[in-house]
Protein backbone atom coordinates (compact mmCIF):
# COMPACT_ATOMS: atom_id res chain seq x y z
CA UNK A 1 0.00 0.00 0.00
CA UNK A 2 1.37 3.52 -0.89
CA UNK A 3 2.22 5.62 1.88
CA UNK A 4 0.82 9.27 1.23
CA UNK A 5 2.86 12.26 3.08
CA UNK A 6 1.01 14.72 4.53
CA UNK A 7 1.44 18.33 3.30
CA UNK A 8 0.66 21.33 5.43
CA UNK A 9 -2.39 23.36 4.41
CA UNK A 10 -1.39 26.34 2.03
CA UNK A 11 -2.36 29.05 4.30
CA UNK A 12 -2.13 32.36 2.57
CA UNK A 13 1.35 32.97 4.34
CA UNK A 14 2.89 29.39 3.21
CA UNK A 15 1.53 30.25 -0.32
CA UNK A 16 3.38 33.88 -0.26
CA UNK A 17 6.93 32.17 0.89
CA UNK A 18 5.71 29.33 -2.25
CA UNK A 19 5.89 32.25 -4.45
CA UNK A 20 9.06 33.67 -3.56
CA UNK A 21 10.91 30.59 -3.41
CA UNK A 22 9.77 29.94 -6.93
CA UNK A 23 10.97 33.13 -8.09
CA UNK A 24 14.27 32.75 -6.47
CA UNK A 25 14.84 29.51 -8.16
CA UNK A 26 13.87 30.98 -11.54
CA UNK A 27 16.37 33.43 -11.75
CA UNK A 28 19.32 31.64 -10.38
CA UNK A 29 20.80 31.64 -13.54
CA UNK A 30 24.60 32.51 -14.96
CA UNK A 31 24.84 36.19 -14.12
CA UNK A 32 27.52 38.40 -16.06
CA UNK A 33 28.98 41.39 -14.09
CA UNK A 34 27.82 44.99 -15.06
CA UNK A 35 30.19 46.19 -18.14
CA UNK A 36 29.86 42.67 -19.56
CA UNK A 37 29.65 42.20 -23.71
CA UNK A 38 26.40 41.21 -23.63
CA UNK A 39 23.55 42.39 -25.24
CA UNK A 40 24.37 44.98 -28.10
CA UNK A 41 21.59 43.50 -30.31
CA UNK A 42 19.91 40.32 -31.18
CA UNK A 43 21.96 39.47 -34.01
CA UNK A 44 25.45 40.64 -32.46
CA UNK A 45 25.63 39.77 -28.86
CA UNK A 46 28.51 37.64 -27.47
CA UNK A 47 28.34 34.68 -26.56
CA UNK A 48 29.10 34.84 -23.02
CA UNK A 49 30.10 37.95 -20.53
CA UNK A 50 33.00 39.04 -18.85
CA UNK A 51 35.04 36.70 -16.30
CA UNK A 52 33.98 36.13 -12.57
CA UNK A 53 35.67 39.08 -10.61
CA UNK A 54 38.24 37.48 -8.43
CA UNK A 55 37.86 39.69 -4.96
CA UNK A 56 37.10 39.35 -1.59
CA UNK A 57 34.67 42.42 -1.27
CA UNK A 58 31.87 41.78 -0.62
CA UNK A 59 30.11 44.57 -2.12
CA UNK A 60 31.06 42.91 -5.76
CA UNK A 61 29.55 39.11 -4.78
CA UNK A 62 26.47 38.78 -6.20
CA UNK A 63 23.57 37.15 -4.65
CA UNK A 64 23.67 33.40 -2.93
CA UNK A 65 20.24 31.27 -3.21
CA UNK A 66 20.68 28.77 -0.59
CA UNK A 67 18.06 25.77 -0.83
CA UNK A 68 19.22 23.45 1.43
CA UNK A 69 20.23 24.18 4.98
CA UNK A 70 22.68 21.69 7.02
CA UNK A 71 23.24 21.36 10.45
CA UNK A 72 26.79 21.55 11.16
CA UNK A 73 26.36 19.90 14.86
CA UNK A 74 26.14 16.52 13.01
CA UNK A 75 29.28 16.92 10.98
CA UNK A 76 32.73 16.19 12.83
CA UNK A 77 34.75 17.35 9.81
CA UNK A 78 34.26 19.76 7.22
CA UNK A 79 36.17 19.60 4.06
CA UNK A 80 36.46 21.81 0.66
CA UNK A 81 38.08 21.77 -2.32
CA UNK A 82 41.19 23.91 -3.23
CA UNK A 83 40.40 25.20 -7.25
CA UNK A 84 38.56 27.72 -7.59
CA UNK A 85 37.07 27.44 -3.90
CA UNK A 86 39.64 27.67 -1.40
CA UNK A 87 42.25 28.91 -3.78
CA UNK A 88 41.02 31.68 -5.95
CA UNK A 89 43.17 32.32 -9.11
CA UNK A 90 43.89 35.72 -10.97
CA UNK A 91 44.29 35.66 -14.67
CA UNK A 92 47.79 35.04 -15.09
CA UNK A 93 46.67 31.81 -13.57
CA UNK A 94 45.02 30.98 -16.83
CA UNK A 95 48.17 32.20 -18.67
CA UNK A 96 50.31 29.80 -17.64
CA UNK A 97 47.90 26.82 -19.02
CA UNK A 98 46.58 28.92 -22.06
CA UNK A 99 50.66 29.63 -23.11
CA UNK A 100 51.73 26.44 -22.08
CA UNK A 101 48.97 24.02 -24.20
CA UNK A 102 50.02 26.64 -27.17
CA UNK A 103 53.74 25.34 -27.04
CA UNK A 104 52.69 21.96 -26.57
CA UNK A 105 50.12 21.97 -29.50
CA UNK A 106 52.94 23.01 -31.37
CA UNK A 107 55.63 21.18 -30.62
CA UNK A 108 53.65 17.52 -29.62
CA UNK A 109 50.95 18.14 -31.89
CA UNK A 110 52.10 19.55 -35.13
CA UNK A 111 50.10 22.35 -35.30
CA UNK A 112 51.38 25.37 -37.54
CA UNK A 113 53.14 28.60 -35.41
CA UNK A 114 50.04 30.83 -36.32
CA UNK A 115 48.72 29.20 -32.71
CA UNK A 116 51.94 30.61 -30.96
CA UNK A 117 50.25 34.35 -31.97
CA UNK A 118 47.05 33.53 -29.95
CA UNK A 119 46.10 35.57 -27.29
CA UNK A 120 43.88 34.48 -23.61
CA UNK A 121 40.67 35.95 -23.87
CA UNK A 122 39.34 35.52 -20.56
CA UNK A 123 36.23 37.35 -21.05
CA UNK A 124 34.28 36.28 -24.02
CA UNK A 125 33.28 32.60 -22.73
CA UNK A 126 32.19 32.23 -19.29
CA UNK A 127 30.84 29.01 -17.10
CA UNK A 128 27.48 27.81 -18.24
CA UNK A 129 28.03 27.86 -21.96
CA UNK A 130 28.13 24.37 -24.27
CA UNK A 131 30.18 23.70 -26.27
CA UNK A 132 29.09 21.76 -29.97
CA UNK A 133 32.65 20.17 -30.77
CA UNK A 134 31.52 18.27 -33.75
CA UNK A 135 30.48 21.99 -35.33
CA UNK A 136 33.13 24.14 -33.56
CA UNK A 137 30.59 25.95 -32.28
CA UNK A 138 29.55 27.65 -28.45
CA UNK A 139 25.88 28.03 -27.33
CA UNK A 140 24.45 29.93 -24.55
CA UNK A 141 20.82 27.88 -23.55
CA UNK A 142 18.13 28.74 -21.30
CA UNK A 143 16.07 26.53 -18.92
CA UNK A 144 14.14 25.35 -21.98
CA UNK A 145 17.09 24.22 -23.58
CA UNK A 146 16.35 26.91 -26.40
CA UNK A 147 19.76 28.42 -27.75
CA UNK A 148 19.76 32.06 -27.58
CA UNK A 149 22.92 32.55 -28.40
CA UNK A 150 25.43 30.74 -30.71
CA UNK A 151 28.87 31.27 -32.37
CA UNK A 152 30.57 29.51 -34.90
CA UNK A 153 34.73 30.04 -33.38
CA UNK A 154 34.06 33.36 -32.43
CA UNK A 155 31.94 34.70 -34.78
CA UNK A 156 28.50 34.80 -33.59
CA UNK A 157 25.93 33.03 -35.72
CA UNK A 158 22.77 35.24 -36.75
CA UNK A 159 19.68 34.41 -35.84
CA UNK A 160 18.49 32.82 -39.35
CA UNK A 161 21.94 30.41 -39.32
CA UNK A 162 21.13 29.08 -35.60
CA UNK A 163 17.96 28.51 -36.05
CA UNK A 164 18.63 26.79 -38.73
CA UNK A 165 21.03 24.39 -36.90
CA UNK A 166 19.45 23.93 -33.76
CA UNK A 167 15.93 24.48 -34.22
CA UNK A 168 13.61 22.07 -31.91
CA UNK A 169 12.33 19.19 -34.17
CA UNK A 170 8.98 17.11 -33.94
CA UNK A 171 10.51 14.97 -31.52
CA UNK A 172 11.00 17.12 -28.65
CA UNK A 173 13.25 19.78 -27.29
CA UNK A 174 17.20 19.23 -27.81
CA UNK A 175 19.11 17.42 -25.13
CA UNK A 176 22.96 18.64 -25.99
CA UNK A 177 23.97 15.51 -24.53
CA UNK A 178 26.45 12.68 -26.10
CA UNK A 179 29.95 12.93 -26.13
CA UNK A 180 29.85 15.77 -29.10
CA UNK A 181 29.05 18.10 -26.32
CA UNK A 182 30.86 19.88 -23.24
CA UNK A 183 29.37 21.53 -20.68
CA UNK A 184 31.14 24.24 -19.46
CA UNK A 185 30.77 24.16 -15.87
CA UNK A 186 34.13 25.40 -14.18
CA UNK A 187 36.45 27.84 -14.91
CA UNK A 188 38.79 25.64 -16.24
CA UNK A 189 37.41 25.25 -19.42
CA UNK A 190 37.34 29.64 -20.24
CA UNK A 191 41.45 28.50 -20.96
CA UNK A 192 39.85 25.68 -23.27
CA UNK A 193 37.40 27.46 -25.09
CA UNK A 194 39.23 30.28 -25.85
CA UNK A 195 41.69 28.48 -27.39
CA UNK A 196 39.37 26.16 -29.22
CA UNK A 197 37.54 29.12 -30.56
CA UNK A 198 40.62 30.44 -32.19
CA UNK A 199 41.78 27.47 -33.65
CA UNK A 200 38.29 27.39 -35.48
CA UNK A 201 38.84 30.80 -36.83
CA UNK A 202 42.25 29.24 -38.23
CA UNK A 203 40.59 26.57 -39.61
CA UNK A 204 38.68 27.85 -41.03
CA UNK A 205 40.60 30.67 -42.55
CA UNK A 206 43.34 28.20 -43.65
CA UNK A 207 42.27 25.04 -43.73
CA UNK A 208 45.00 23.77 -45.32
CA UNK A 209 46.94 23.98 -42.21
CA UNK A 210 45.00 21.17 -40.91
CA UNK A 211 44.20 18.82 -43.47
CA UNK A 212 42.23 15.71 -42.08
CA UNK A 213 41.82 17.27 -38.68
CA UNK A 214 38.50 17.63 -38.03
CA UNK A 215 36.91 20.44 -35.18
CA UNK A 216 36.43 17.47 -32.51
CA UNK A 217 40.00 16.07 -32.91
CA UNK A 218 40.65 20.21 -32.18
CA UNK A 219 38.98 20.12 -29.30
CA UNK A 220 40.73 16.49 -28.13
CA UNK A 221 44.03 18.25 -28.51
CA UNK A 222 43.53 21.15 -26.77
CA UNK A 223 41.68 19.71 -23.97
CA UNK A 224 44.76 16.92 -24.17
CA UNK A 225 47.36 19.82 -24.14
CA UNK A 226 45.68 22.25 -21.29
CA UNK A 227 45.53 18.98 -18.88
CA UNK A 228 49.10 18.00 -19.26
CA UNK A 229 50.24 21.34 -18.38
CA UNK A 230 48.48 20.66 -15.23
CA UNK A 231 50.01 17.45 -14.97
CA UNK A 232 53.60 17.85 -15.81
CA UNK A 233 55.02 20.75 -13.28
CA UNK A 234 54.06 24.17 -16.28
CA UNK A 235 51.98 25.24 -13.86
CA UNK A 236 52.53 23.72 -10.49
CA UNK A 237 56.37 24.77 -11.03
CA UNK A 238 55.46 28.39 -11.50
CA UNK A 239 53.18 28.95 -9.01
CA UNK A 240 55.03 26.98 -6.53
CA UNK A 241 58.02 29.86 -7.47
CA UNK A 242 56.47 32.83 -6.51
CA UNK A 243 52.03 32.36 -5.48
CA UNK A 244 51.80 35.97 -5.53
CA UNK A 245 50.60 37.08 -9.09
CA UNK A 246 48.18 33.71 -9.59
CA UNK A 247 46.48 33.52 -5.87
CA UNK A 248 43.98 36.18 -4.60
CA UNK A 249 44.74 37.10 -1.34
CA UNK A 250 41.57 37.04 0.95
CA UNK A 251 41.52 38.17 4.38
CA UNK A 252 38.25 36.58 5.03
CA UNK A 253 39.29 33.03 4.19
CA UNK A 254 40.77 32.03 7.71
CA UNK A 255 38.58 33.21 9.71
CA UNK A 256 35.96 31.90 7.69
CA UNK A 257 37.46 28.46 8.23
CA UNK A 258 38.17 29.15 12.25
CA UNK A 259 34.35 29.72 12.88
CA UNK A 260 33.91 26.12 11.70
CA UNK A 261 35.75 25.07 14.74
Amino acid sequence: RTRRSKMAPLTPLRMKHLALSVALVSSYVVAFPAGSRRFVSRETEVIGGAAPTTTSDPATVGPVFCNRELNLRQLDVVGFDMDHTLAQYETAFDLLAFEGAKDKLHTEYGYPEEVLDFHYDASTYSRGLIIDKARGNFLKIDRHKYVRVASHGSKVLSSQERKEIYRPNFEGTLEFKGSNFVKMDTLFHVVDASLFAQLVDLKDRKPELFKSIDYPTIYQHVRACVDLCHRDGTIKKEVARDPVPYIVRDPNLIPMLRAFK
